[in-house]
């Protein structure tokens, strides 16, 4: 009987499928600009990965930056 199924025929399908990967929580950057901050969201939160951005900074004085891990939605 196992000789009749279909699988052994060669005639079984498999439906395509796809896998994406997310990231559970997003990333911001915050910097501050004429004394208000500025807050930039890399990542949203549940992205996929891999993500990647490329950044560039132009300063003309000492600034201070910080990046945040958001672990709430």
């Amino acid at each position: 009987m196992m000789g009749a199924t279909p699988v052994h025929c060669g005639c079984a399908r498999v439906r395509d499928f796809e896998v994406i990967d997310s990231y559970p929580f997003g990333m911001e950057f915050t910097w501050e600009k004429d004394g208000a901050p500025h807050t930039e969201t890399l990542f949203k939160r549940a992205g996929p990965i891999p993500s990647t951005k490329m950044l560039t900074f132009f300063r003309y004085a000492a600034w201070q930056s910080h990046f945040w891990c958001l672990l709430q939605a």
